[in-house]
Order: structure tokens, then sequence, then C-alpha cells
């Protein structure tokens, strides 16, 4: 539990809420601690004024909603921050409990904080209120908030976004790991939290580390190294609860002309939100469900709109402008999302790790997602990633990450024969490795005797049915139709060419490229000079034999390039992803500006994808680079240049891929 932050939500929405609906230049100000002085400041009222009650780190609130461009924030102190606690203090509070010296003020500071609310609700009633505290603070808080339910305070709790509490000593039981309970030194002793906080989802507690104020374990005395956890909080200690936002004042919304278009007006999880048109609409475009809908105009288009909430500051009702700016598709003509699912929408969690089979008509891939096949229903969100298999010519998405069983495992290191038939990947809670036959509906464990890691993964031969892989310093081949493994007889395995004949043989800086039909290395070289901190190895090797992948590893980060073995000679410049043609025809690769390019050897290159949209940029969303270990960028080049698959984050790659997460894509030629 040490340095552990513990934050219990209700909803994350309203405090979202309080950011999505505010508009104007972010600034600061410190009030005055006097009610009627707080809300004269200069610039007129805030779009959210923070009323905090006591304690300290009150610049946490401020600096999670600072996080939320677009809006003005001011803070209004009604209280002096408490003094510090010893651990003797601890021990009288236990006994004394509110009439313990430390929280003497805290009916005073609830009732100061009822009075700005209420004031700040008459005066400005475009202003959201965030009510909140630390320690004795927190416990003011509660007290305002359960006042506030009175119908005097009506105005007030209407505005009022969100209830922040941290270091809380009134916080109820709970458990942490199943095992350890977990109290507030006054837990059930003060004001509770209104339920119509909680319902609304307004409440967000944080209790930092071993903090044995709001989180004390039962039965364990605390130390003095506890008690400093009291003390720790700063302004990151609420980071994440301003929610995601994903309209502001105004926001600049990523669009293909004529295309459909889905624009969320609220955070997400925030319930109750209602949009209206401040004026016409223009033709084709309508507010559904919280999201304007319909058909992008052409060029860039200014919608007025009014958004509010009737379950969270009701009174608030903010105008926003959304510029929907619609341009034509990132990807180029051919490109196809393949990460669909059966509701005919993006995956909802990432895809990755893409494998095109030769012929262009399947692409395996690696997601968390859990609308991609039908029956898959997932109460929480997916960790371990799974394989799937779609198959261009019915557009069907299937699991393949299956066990002998039938039964769904995890995936990684996921290949795709030639044909598109067999899938080759590892169950990484097991180690074992599966040869999965689409058409028969069978899995088939493969020997193979240590589990594989990134830098060396199996390889999948292009008829499926052999796989090569290193065995401790040992070079082996499995036979599937036999079941026969087979010692290649050479060491330092890292990559075998599709057809199976040549192997990348790595030792150190020297890289060999074998002829398992000869039996002798038929091209040998060091890899071109890198700093001493890096490593560099081989993820694929063409059919010939004369073209390869080198990956450099330094420290955590990784790169790649195609390299040809005469000579070492380096074929392009480093990217995040480069992909062989097996055929050798060229190579297709992931550019830092998130380009796609398909390079023919001695060719020129083409652009697939240029630098997608992402998000606007006042969107807060979840769209981590690496899942589990595994980087999301991917890019797969079938032989002869006819189709190349990737993976991209994008609201413009294609029509109707509007996603916040990495999705599979194919293009095709002709």
């Amino acid at each position: 539990m040490d340095g552990q932050v513990r934050t219990s939500v209700a909803r994350t929405g309203p405090a979202a809420l309080a950011a999505a609906l505010l508009a104007g230049l972010l600034t600061v100000t410190t009030a005055p601690a006097s009610a009627a002085a707080a809300l004269t400041e200069p610039g007129g009222c805030p779009d959210v004024r923070v009323v905090w009650a006591g304690g300290q780190a009150r610049d946490a609130a401020v600096r999670e909603l600072r996080r939320v461009p677009g809006q003005r924030v001011s803070v209004t102190a009604v209280a002096a921050p408490a003094p510090m606690l010893s651990l003797a203090d601890l021990d009288d509070i236990r006994r004394q409990g509110l009439r313990h010296p430390h929280f003497e003020g805290w009916r005073g500071h609830a009732r100061r904080a009822l009075r700005t609310l209420d004031r700040s609700a008459e005066t400005c009633p475009w202003t959201m209120l965030v009510l909140g505290g630390h320690s004795e603070g927190a416990v003011a808080a509660r007290e305002a908030a359960r006042r506030l339910s009175g119908s005097r305070h009506a105005a007030a709790r209407r505005h009022l976004g969100a209830l922040w509490l941290l270091g809380d000593p009134l916080e109820k039981q709970r458990e942490v790991q199943g095992q350890q309970v977990l109290e507030g030194v006054l837990a059930g002793r003060g004001p509770e939290v209104p339920r119509w906080v909680r319902r609304a989802g307004m409440l967000a507690s944080s209790c930092v580390g071993n903090d044995p104020v709001c989180g004390g374990v039962r039965g364990q005395v605390p130390t003095a190294e506890d008690l400093t956890d009291h003390d720790a909080y700063d302004p990151t200690s609420l980071v994440g609860q301003a929610g995601r936002m994903v309209i502001a004042e105004k926001a600049t919304w990523p669009a293909i002309s004529g295309r459909q278009v889905r624009v969320p007006l609220s955070p997400r999880g925030v319930r109750g939100v209602r949009a209206e048109a401040v004026r016409t609409l223009p033709r084709g475009l309508r507010i559904s469900r919280g999201h304007l809908v319909g058909r992008a105009p052409h060029g860039r288009t200014a919608v007025r709109l009014r958004v509010w909430s009737k379950a969270v500051a009701p009174a608030v009702r903010r105008p926003v402008t959304v510029v929907l700016d619609a341009r034509r598709q990132a990807a180029e003509r051919g490109t196809v999302l393949v990460s669909r699912g059966v509701d005919a929408r993006p995956a909802n969690a990432p895809a990755w790790s893409a494998a095109v089979s030769d012929d262009a008509r399947a692409v395996v891939y690696l997601s968390t997602a859990t609308n991609l096949v039908r029956g898959d229903r997932s109460a929480e969100r997916r960790v371990r990633p799974r394989a799937y298999a779609w198959d261009a010519t019915t557009g069907r998405t299937e699991l393949v990450s299956v066990d002998a069983g039938g039964s769904p495992v995890g995936a990684s290191d996921v290949r795709v024969s030639g044909t598109g038939r067999f899938v080759l990947f590892r169950d990484p809670d097991t180690g074992i490795t599966w040869l999965r036959d689409r058409v028969a509906g069978t899995s088939q464990a493969v020997p193979v005797a240590a589990p594989q890691d990134v830098v060396r993964p199996a390889s999948l031969g292009r008829d499926g049915r052999t796989v090569t892989f290193a065995d401790g310093g040992a070079t082996r081949r499995w036979h599937a139709d036999t079941g026969v493994v087979e010692d290649l007889g050479v060491t330092g395995f890292r990559a075998a060419s599709p057809d199976g004949r040549f192997l990348a043989l790595v030792d150190g800086a020297t890289l060999r490229i074998w002829d398992t039909v000869l039996r002798t290395a038929v091209a040998s070289g060091d890899f071109p000079a890198s700093p001493d901190y890096c490593r560099s190895e081989v993820s694929s090797v063409s059919d010939d034999g004369r073209y390869v992948v080198e990956d450099r590893y330094c420290d955590r980060y990784r790169e790649s390039r195609p390299l040809e073995v005469s000579g070492m000679r380096p074929l392009d410049q480093w990217s995040p992803q480069v992909s062989l043609a097996a055929d050798a025809s060229g190579w297709a690769w992931v550019g830092r500006d998130r380009t796609v390019r398909l390079q023919p050897v001695g060719g020129t290159d083409r652009r697939l994808l240029r630098a997608p949209r992402w998000l606007p940029t006042h969107v807060d969303a979840d769209v981590d680079r690496f899942v589990d270990g595994d980087e999301l960028a991917s890019v797969s080049a079938a032989p002869g240049g006819r189709g190349v698959a990737f993976g991209a984050v994008g609201y413009d790659v294609v029509p109707g891929a509007y996603t916040d997460v990495e999705q599979v894509y194919l293009w095709t030629a002709g």
C-alpha cells in the first residue's frame, strides 16, 4: 500500500461536466476570504468557482480544472489552512471526535462556504460551483453540502457540479484487495454526504498512501511516516476528476465532407446532458441523444448550441460553438476499417499488431475490444488482448486465439500464413504457442520449449505447416503434419524467411544469413555502428535472403529500418515500424509523423496515410501507445505491393471510423 493513491469516485462525470460546460479564457485568481469580496473580482464572474472549505492543497482542485482549456477558474478560501497533526493528536481525535481542537471551526467554515455558494448562484448564474476541502475542510464541505439540501439553498444546489474531498477523516469503511479494512479516523461520527450528491455522481474522495486520517487500517498502529501522507496532497491529488472533455466554449471537430459525423456534446459517463440549437442547424445535421449527428457539410461549418444538464448543475446553461472541419479522408482510396465490431462501429478498445496474408485477403491482429465477435460480452475492460482474423472476402471477423478445447485465451506475437488459413500466436498466461487452423476450426499446441520474448518470436512458414523458433541457444523447426521437431544445427536465431529456407542469425553485432538447404552462411556482416547503449536485432528476412529488417533497441526505445545484407547497407531511415515484403519487392513503414508509406525497391514511395487528425486538443482521451508491453503502432506489407495493413489513431482515416484508440486498417491496390 505504500505510495499508493486510493481514490473513490461515485462517478467522474459531474466533475467532468464542471469542465465541459464552461467557457472563456483560463485564469486563476485566489479570491479574498470574504464572500462578498470574492464575488467582485476583476473580470466579472468566473466559469468555475472553487469554494475551498479549509485544510490544505486547495490548488489540487484548481490544477485539475486548469487541465480543461477555455474556462476561468476562481478560488474562494473560506478558512485558513489547518495546522498539521501529530500522532498524539490522532489518539485524542479518536476519543474526542469533532470536539477536538483541530476541528473547532468546522461549523463556521461550513456556514461561510454556504453563504459563498448562495451568493455566487445569485450574482453569477453562469458559474459552476465546485465545493471541496482537506482534512477539517473536508468535514466542513460535507456539512455545507448537507445544508444545501434545504429549500433556502435551491439555487446554489442547482449550480453545484462537484464535491471534492481530500484526506477526509469521515471516510467510510472499505476493503482494499479484499483484505485490509480501511476507515477514516472519524468514520461515521460526522455529517454524511447527501444522497443526492452521490446519486448525481458529484463526489470524488482521494486518500493518499497510508494516510491514517482518512484510511487507517483497523487494528494497526499508524507511524509518524504514515502521518506524513496526510500532508502529501499536492496539485496532482485530484488528477482525472475533471473527466474527459469533448466540448468547451469552442471546439473544432474533424469530419469528412458528405460523410456521417457523430460529435459528443458531453464528457463520457455524464448522464442527463441536454443540448439545443441557438440558431437553425445546417441541413443534414441534428441533435440526438447528446450528440451532433448527420452528414458533415463541405468546408468549415460553425454550429451554435446551448448545453446543460438536468442531473448536475441544471441551472447552468453554456453557449458553445462546434466547428465541423470537413476534409477528405487521410487514408488513400482503397483503405477499409478492419477492426470493425458486430455493431458496425470501430473496436471499442485498441487494436494493433496487424499482419496481412500474401493475397491481402486476411488480416490478423490483437485487440482488447469486446464488440468484435457476437457473444463477446465482458463486464469490465479487457486487460489481456485476444487475436482476431478478418476476411476481406466476407467482411467477417472471427476469434482465433482459441486453445485445443475451444476456450478463448490471450494472445501475443501473432503471425499469419500466406493463404490466411493458419494463425500462430502465443498465450502469455500459459506460455503455450498455438497454431490455429481457421478452416478446420482446430488449435494445435506447438512444442516451443521456452517462452518466446518480444525480440525472438517464432516464425510461421508460408504454408502454415512449419514453425521455426529458438530453443535456448539452439534453432529448431516443428513440422505440424508429422509432429517432428528438427534441430537445424545453428545458434543465434532471430527470424526465418516465409519459405523457411533462410535464417537470420545474430551474434553480438554480427549478422549471418544461413541457407538451410546448402547448410552454410551465404552472407554475413556487422550491423552499422550504433551507440554503445543500443543493440540490433532482426525481425524478418526476405525469401531470397538479401534483405532484413533491423530493429535497434536503445534502452526501452525501438526503431526499425530495412537493410540490404550485402554491404550491410541501410535502405531507408529509422522509423517506428517497418514491414518487409516477403518477395523483396519493397517495404512499408510508419513515419514519426504517423504517416504510412509503401516503398518499392528502387522506386518512388507511395503515401497510403497522411498524418490523421487526432481528437480535438481539449479532449483528455485514453490513447496509451502500449498495452501489456506491445507497441500499438503496426504495419504489414503483402508481397508485390498488393496490400498493406496498418494501425492508426485518427478521426478522419476513413469515413465512419471516428475513434480515439488504435484501429487496424487495410489498403489494397486497385
